[in-house]
C-alpha cells in the first residue's frame, strides 16, 4: 500500500527521517575502503619481498658464474699450462694459491677445479682450414664447479652451484712451440 503524504511540509519531515536514518552508512563505507586498501597494500608488500628474494637469488647466481668462469680463465693462462704435468688441481695445488687467486674476485668459492693435459694432436678439420698444416695443436680439458660463498651466518640464500666443463686447444706452430694461441681467444 503506497503512502501518501497530506501535505508538502509532511513530505519534507518524512523526507528527514529516511535520511536520518542513514547516519552509520559513512562509516561503513569507510571501513570497507580502509580493508580493500588494506588488502592492496599487503598484496604490494608480498610482492615486493619476492622480487627482491628473486633479485638476491639472482645477484648470487650471476656471483658463482663469475667465480667459475675465473677459474677456466685462470686455468687457461700460459703460466698454468705450460709448467703443468698431466693434471693440475685448481683447488688443492700450489698450497691453495690457485684458489685464493681466483676466490679474490669474491663471489662465490671453488669446490673442484682441474685442467687436464690431453697431450697434442692435428688440429681439428676445421681450425685446420684456417691455419693449414704448419701448426699443431695442444688439447686440455678444464673442469670446474663453484658455489655460492655463505654469508656472515654461515648460511646460504640458495644452492647456486656452477659447474663448467669445457676444452682448450693451445694451436702453436709445428717448428716454433714458443707461438702459442687460443682458440677461446686468450
Amino acid at each position: 500500500m503506497p503512502i501518501r503524504f497530506r501535505s508538502e511540509k509532511n513530505l519534507l519531515v518524512r523526507a528527514a527521517a529516511i535520511a536520518g536514518n542513514e547516519r552509520g552508512a559513512a562509516l561503513i563505507l569507510a571501513v570497507a575502503m580502509l580493508a580493500i586498501l588494506s588488502v592492496l597494500g599487503s598484496i604490494a608488500l608480498m610482492t615486493s619481498n619476492t622480487e627482491l628474494k628473486v633479485t638476491g637469488n639472482y645477484q648470487a647466481g650471476k656471483q658463482t658464474f663469475m667465480v667459475a668462469d675465473r677459474a677456466v680463465e685462470y686455468a687457461t693462462s700460459r703460466n698454468i699450462l705450460m709448467t703443468m704435468g698431466a693434471m693440475v688441481d685448481l683447488v688443492d695445488d700450489a698450497g691453495g694459491e690457485h684458489k685464493e687467486n681466483i676466490e679474490a674476485g669474491g663471489g662465490g668459492f671453488l669446490t673442484q677445479g682441474r685442467v687436464f693435459d690431453r697431450g697434442p694432436g692435428d688440429l681439428p678439420a676445421r681450425i685446420a682450414g684456417a691455419y693449414g698444416t704448419d701448426f699443431g695443436a695442444n688439447f686440455y680439458q678444464v673442469e670446474v664447479t663453484a658455489r655460492q660463498r655463505p654469508d656472515v651466518a654461515g648460511q646460504t640464500n640458495n644452492s647456486a652451484a656452477v659447474r663448467v666443463d669445457t676444452a682448450i686447444i693451445r694451436i702453436f706452430k709445428t717448428d716454433d712451440e714458443s707461438i702459442f694461441y687460443t682458440t677461446g681467444g686468450g
